[in-house]
C-alpha cells in the first residue's frame, strides 16, 4: 500500500519540487555564477529520479516473490491441513 502511494503521489510531488529546483538554479544561473559543490548538488538532486526508479523495480520484484513464496506456503499448510482433517473424518 505504502509503496503504491509513492509511485501514484509522492513522486509526482517530488518531480515538482525537483522542476521547481531546476528553475531555481537555472534562475540563478542567469544572475550569477554558482561554484562546482552547488552545481553538483543540484546535479544529483535532479538525477535522483533516475537512481530511484531501479529500487522501486526492485522492490516490486521482491514483493512478488514474496507473495508468491507465503502464497504457496498457505496452500501446502491447507492442504496438510485438509489432509489432517480427511484423516480424523473418513
Amino acid at each position: 500500500e505504502y509503496m503504491s502511494y509513492v509511485t501514484t503521489e509522492l513522486i509526482p510531488e517530488l518531480r515538482e519540487k525537483i522542476n521547481l529546483s531546476l528553475y531555481m538554479t537555472t534562475t540563478l544561473l542567469e544572475m550569477t555564477t554558482l561554484d562546482q559543490d552547488h552545481l553538483e548538488l543540484n546535479n544529483d538532486t535532479v538525477n535522483w529520479l533516475k537512481r530511484i526508479k531501479p529500487v522501486f523495480e526492485q522492490n516490486s520484484s521482491l514483493f512478488e516473490q514474496s507473495k508468491f513464496e507465503l502464497e504457496e506456503r498457505l496452500q501446502n499448510r491447507i492442504a496438510k491441513l485438509n489432509d489432517q482433517v480427511e484423516a480424523m473424518f473418513p
